[in-house]
């Protein structure tokens, strides 16, 4: 169900980017379901779009609800999962990005379940995407009504 109606979307609309990624969905597939399922939707996307125009971005980390912020156990799935869509996203040339790396070691941005983010580390990945859509060949690069080029957000 799930591929078909993003073919509908597809065929219907043009995107300039696509930035997705699965996050922690699909927790109850074991990996090579996921690995199978995810194929058929980095093909599905390569089909309709240009691989340029995709960005794969990889799930972050998830911590333990405790006062100390240490690493989930379920982290380590996080890992072999972003591992999987790495390697699947390689295989047909769909840039990556790494979100997990670019927050594994700041527990201070992440709220008290330990999955979602606070304020503040919601605009630090809002940045790290921006710059991310922003980067790829001729993404962001046309003229505003005022003449000026859109720019990337800086990062922190």
């Amino acid at each position: 169900m799930y591929l078909r109606e993003l073919k509908l979307v597809l065929k219907e609309y043009t995107f300039s980017c696509i930035h997705f990624n699965n996050g922690l969905h699909g927790w109850n597939y074991d990996d090579s379901s996921y690995a199978t399922s995810l194929a058929m939707t980095f093909d599905t996307l390569a089909k309709y779009c240009e691989k340029r125009k995709l960005i794969w971005a990889s799930t972050t980390p998830v911590w333990t609800k405790s006062e100390e912020k240490t690493l989930d156990a379920k982290t380590d799935r996080v890992r072999e999962r972003n591992r999987i869509a790495a390697d699947l996203a390689s295989d047909r040339n769909i840039v990556v990005n790494d979100l997990f790396s670019h927050v594994v070691d700041r527990p201070e941005l992440f709220s008290a379940d330990g999955t979602h983010f606070v304020e503040s580390g919601q605009v630090k990945l809002a940045k790290h995407v921006t710059n991310a859509i922003l980067s790829r060949e001729n993404i962001g690069t046309e003229q505003s009504p005022a003449g000026d080029s859109p720019k990337a957000a800086p990062e922190e």
